[in-house]
């Protein structure tokens, strides 16, 4: 599924999202980054300030009251 992304930098981050959820660890902006950075990615799909202005423009139910 990652090759369903047009941009590197992005194919990078689902691949990284999968893993993560693969592992059983949470995925948000400061899991993902650290582990973009333990893996020498992070400068490579735009930095921290990129990820957050993905994170910043993705519609989420996480504070959705019920």
């Amino acid at each position: 599924m990652a090759d369903d992304f047009y941009t590197r930098p992005h194919r990078h981050i689902f691949t990284e999202m999968a893993r993560l959820q693969e592992s059983g660890s949470p995925i948000d902006l400061i899991t993902l980054a650290e582990s973009l950075e333990r893996q020498g990615q992070l400068d490579s799909v735009g930095g921290f300030a990129y990820l957050a202005e993905l994170s910043k423009n993705t519609p989420s139910a996480a504070n959705i009251s019920a």
